[in-house]
């Protein structure tokens, strides 16, 4: 209980914090993260010394101040995010190219909707609602908290778009509605390896979640890739475009890997956007283990 008016209190303190004041204590938190606490360095070291075994100490070093510029930026936005009126979303979160998607819809075709974890995805969220309203359902993972995921969920919601928890996905697994756009973050290390897929993916054999390309073959869904791109601080474009049109032409594996390429060529032009501090590679494939 403590928790959450903890929480509440702080959504409303940020609700009257002003842009540029944010982004100096976002500067502030920056440094205490990278120098002080020095959160996850070990790990973003490790992730970029794989992904990129070719690039010198000294660029790393340059990027590896704007990974933490970035994600203390995404998390002071998104706590911003949650007290922001539709305009505010709108003006910072412009959504570009969806006329063919939502076309798609129009003819009651679902569709799957994918990004990274790269620039300020849980704006990406807030747009989706009102740029597709009643026609948006979200996968998201729980918070611990009961009364804080709730209250998240409620404010989450702007738009109409619908939330499911990880949990609870049988829910849309069986028949899924038509005309829906249906968002999935599928870039993140699996929890259960064994159902991984496996691609090649930053200079790494890649263990990646199974839902998103699952879904696509049973039900027969296209795909299109949000490329979400900071234009300054505080301003984001997500750009539309296909990337799976016909699931049933493309052998197990390939629809997955396909879009993890798509994201590492992304990834590739402003490494600091994409969150490094995730462990993303603890697990090793047992071909790639016996060939060392």
């Amino acid at each position: 209980m403590i928790a959450y008016w903890f929480f509440l209190i702080f959504i409303q303190v940020f609700r009257w914090i002003p842009f540029p004041v944010l982004y100096i204590i976002s500067d502030g938190l920056r440094w205490i993260l990278q120098h002080v606490v020095k959160y996850r360095l070990s790990v973003i070291h490790k992730n970029l010394n794989a992904s990129f075994p070719n690039v010198s100490a000294d660029i790393k070093k340059q990027w590896i101040k704007g990974i933490y510029l970035n994600l203390t930026d995404i998390m002071l936005e998104s706590i911003k995010g949650l007290s922001m009126t539709k305009d505010e979303i709108l003006k910072r979160s412009l959504f570009l190219n969806t006329d063919f998607v939502k076309t798609l819809l129009a003819s009651k075709q679902s569709v799957i909707a994918t990004a990274g974890h790269y620039g300020n995805w849980e704006w990406g969220i807030f747009g989706f609602g009102y740029n597709f309203p009643n026609q948006s359902i979200g996968i998201y993972k729980k918070v611990n908290n009961v009364r804080i995921n709730d209250y998240l969920n409620k404010l989450r919601s702007k738009g109409s778009i619908m939330l499911i928890p990880t949990s609870e996905t049988r829910l849309i697994k069986e028949e899924i509605p038509k005309g829906k756009l249906i968002i999935m973050m599928s870039d993140q290390n699996p929890s259960n390896v064994k159902d991984a897929i496996w691609v090649h993916f930053l200079n790494q054999d890649t263990a990646c979640v199974h839902g998103m390309e699952k879904y696509a073959l049973n039900h027969q869904l296209p795909i299109v890739f949000v490329d979400i791109q900071r234009v300054k601080r505080g301003y984001y474009e997500l750009t539309f475009s296909p990337l799976i049109e016909d699931p049933s032409q493309h052998k197990p594996g390939e629809i997955t890997q396909i879009y993890m390429s798509r994201l590492e060529t992304i990834i590739r032009t402003n490494p600091p956007d994409w969150l490094w501090t995730h462990k993303r590679w603890k697990h090793q494939k047992k071909e790639s283990i016996l060939q060392v």
